[in-house]
């Protein structure tokens, strides 16, 4: 049982590990591009305009959303068949000359936010495993691991979801795709909010188990 448990344990660690690796790895990289952006404007030299842009956009064809229209607008080349093939886009990465100061602030904000509540998650969900592994496992500090565990989920969602905004409301001032809405399907994943609510409903069965085993005891 403890086996299987730990296996289940193991790949929810892994999910979260992956969301810290993967916002730090653009966090990071966005900081070192800058500063090389920066050090070529002191030489006077400017050659990664493009990359310092880059922004990466997420597009709903206008057949499946409220406008309505062709699916299939655009087309890609198949080296198999050496044809062009329709194709809609539904990603694209795009050098566009955003000048959104403060959106950016406060994107690297909620990026060193959302960072700190993954890792703040991890650190607890570690501490229920190894609290369940020592056989301490229907108490309150569980319940109230599952708690903290819930609502850093929630809150690094909160903080994706506002940075997605931000950068939607920015890449529409600048940008029009014939054919397609830029949305933010797709750019906002439902792994964090639905692992977030998961532990609050676990931690909310933990609470009312021990409710009534301590309601139980008083009876006896």
């Amino acid at each position: 049982m403890k086996r299987r448990l730990n296996l289940f344990c193991a790949l929810v660690l892994l999910v979260l590990s992956w969301s810290v690796i993967e916002t730090g790895y653009y966090f990071l990289l966005g900081v070192r591009m800058g500063v090389e952006e920066a050090k070529e404007q002191h030489l006077g030299q400017n050659h990664n305009e493009n990359v310092i842009n880059l922004k990466n956009i997420h597009l709903l064809p206008n057949a499946i959303s409220i406008e309505g229209g062709e699916l299939m607008t655009d087309s890609i080349y198949n080296a198999k068949s050496h044809s062009y093939v329709p194709a809609a886009y539904s990603s694209l990465a795009v050098s566009l000359p955003i000048e959104g100061l403060w959106s950016n602030i406060i994107i690297g904000f909620l990026s060193l936010a959302m960072m700190g509540l993954l890792l703040s998650a991890i650190i607890v969900f570690v501490r229920l495993i190894v609290a369940i592994n020592r056989s301490q496992i229907f108490c309150w500090e569980n319940v109230k691991r599952l708690r903290k565990l819930g609502i850093a989920l929630l809150l690094a969602f909160a903080c994706l979801f506002i940075m997605e905004y931000l950068n939607l409301q920015e890449i529409q001032k600048v940008l029009e795709v014939p054919g397609y809405a830029i949305s933010l399907s797709g750019a906002v994943s439902n792994t964090l909010p639905v692992l977030g609510l998961c532990s609050l409903i676990v931690a909310e069965v933990f609470a009312i188990g021990l409710k009534m085993k301590e309601e139980q005891d008083l009876t006896i």
